[in-house]
């Protein structure tokens, strides 16, 4: 594992938790939010390493 990769693991994991929180309150409007915020950071995360691995 290349030391650059562990803040991008930590931000992805901490948007699976999250989602996971989101979907405890999915009851509430508040509850959709947070699984929204939570997919934007995977989505982020994910195009972040993409740009890494292949370059733009």
């Amino acid at each position: 594992m290349i030391f650059s990769d562990v803040p991008l693991h930590l931000i992805f994991v901490l948007g699976i938790i999250i989602v996971f929180i989101g979907i405890g309150l999915k009851d509430h409007n508040p509850g959709i939010v947070v699984m929204g915020l939570g997919l934007i950071i995977m989505i982020f995360v994910i195009i972040q390493k993409a740009i890494e691995v292949f370059g733009y």
